[in-house]
């Protein structure tokens, strides 16, 4: 073999393995292609998760306030006002009597103290006004029938505190050893009224300042 068949020979393996080179590099260019999407999810995931922790936070916060609101120790008012439904126990500072009806107002004092979770927010003794609804006496019998209270106001640290109660319908105590002609509630009678509204001790006091 001469040195041309040689040079020749070797220049055609060289130019095959260029060729296989270039083959190699360029035949796997397609499967990057595929894994490209690869970093985009792991760059995605994390947002997502983030955006499913907000999402649980904003719910767990949601759930935590409903349970709040339906607590049965959570008021709706705060630790110095009495809520709707509250007792009020008086006794009358004068005696009423269908005669002396057409005054329309009363004075009592309360008889027993009113606490809210053990904090004692109206004093025996208090002050109480309230007002003569209405009089209902039978023709037949002057001492029978009823008359109609309600409590006003409560004097509580220097000043009036409005209240709204249920009426109350009083009928004259009858006794065997004093028969009476006329519709009466004596002097010291105890009433129990109950509260129609909430009474808002606190802001009154504000907006008495």
């Amino acid at each position: 073999m001469t040195f041309v068949s040689q040079f020749r020979k070797r220049t055609t393996c060289l130019m095959l393995l260029t060729l296989l080179g270039v083959c190699a590099c360029n035949g796997p260019a397609g499967v990057p292609g595929d894994e490209s999407a690869a970093p985009t999810d792991q760059h995605q995931a994390p947002f997502h998760d983030q955006a499913s922790r907000s999402i649980a936070s904003a719910s767990a916060k949601l759930l935590n306030a409903s349970e709040q609101s339906a607590r049965p120790d959570t008021l709706p008012f705060q630790e110095e006002d009495l809520p709707a439904g509250t007792l009020v126990t008086v006794s009358l500072a004068s005696s009423i009597s269908a005669r002396n009806s057409a005054h329309n107002t009363f004075e009592a004092v309360v008889d027993e103290p009113i606490a809210i979770r053990g904090n004692t927010l109206i004093a025996r003794g208090t002050p109480v006004s309230g007002s003569i609804q209405s009089v209902r006496t039978s023709k037949l019998e002057p001492d029978r029938g009823y008359i109609c209270l309600a409590l006003a106001s409560i004097h509580v640290g220097g000043i009036d505190l409005p209240i709204q109660t249920a009426d109350l319908y009083a009928r004259q105590s009858h006794t065997a050893n004093k028969p009476t002609s006329l519709l009466r509630l004596a002097k010291g009678r105890r009433l129990t009224f109950r509260l129609t509204e909430p009474a808002y001790i606190t802001s009154q006091r504000a907006q008495s300042r």
